[in-house]
């Protein structure tokens, strides 16, 4: 037998609640997505591969390596995904005396499995300046691209160390509004004094 109408409303009103939060639900935190390293042009190679896949924690999740032969480059890679963004780290690890690549494609970056509540409409780059050559996206993954690494100081030195932070747009997610709270409450109610009835 249900439980008597007056007891029953405040479970029902959490449950609308709950719905209603699941529905504004907008971001990646929690969720468990793919990447993967992908390598292009000759003397590049990955040595060590990412995980295939990692949930989204708000910090670093993936971690591999990749080289460049023909400078003689080791190029540690971190990848840290946050709620609606991505930064892509590159440290170099080798001996080389230069830390400039450029003329062709030579690294990029698979994400996959992207469930941010909605599907996804667009990437920019933030953060990190030239060298980004392509940035692809479909309702649930994105690729980019990399033709040029030139790391340099405000002095024209050469660094071993940049990083890339991109944003990911989403569509909008619409807000449950308070009518729509209350109808599927009284919906609900409805149907509990229904099956009062019928008890």
């Amino acid at each position: 037998m249900s439980a008597p109408l007056p007891h029953a409303l405040p479970r029902l009103l959490c449950l609308a609640g709950l719905v209603a939060g699941a529905a504004a639900h907008a971001d990646l935190l929690g969720d468990t997505v793919g990447a993967r390293l992908q390598e292009f042009g000759v003397g590049t190679a990955v040595l060590n591969q990412f995980e295939p896949t990692a949930v989204v924690d708000g910090f670093v999740e993936f971690n591999g390596a990749w080289t460049y032969a023909p400078l003689s480059q080791l190029w540690n890679v971190a990848l840290d995904m946050q709620a609606l963004s991505f930064t892509i780290t590159f440290t170099e690890d080798g001996n080389s005396s230069t830390h400039d690549l450029d003329g062709f494609t030579f690294i990029g970056l698979q994400l996959t499995d992207l469930d941010a509540g909605g599907n996804i409409t667009g990437v920019s780059v933030l953060a990190g300046g030239d060298g980004v050559q392509s940035i692809g996206f479909s309702d649930h993954g994105i690729t980019v691209q990399w033709n040029r690494f030139e790391f340099r100081d405000a002095a024209g030195a050469p660094m071993n160390h940049h990083s890339w932070t991109f944003g990911i747009q989403v569509t909008a997610v619409p807000e449950p509004t308070p009518a729509t709270t209350l109808l599927l409450g009284l919906a609900t109610l409805a149907g509990v004094g229904l099956r009062k009835r019928r008890a």
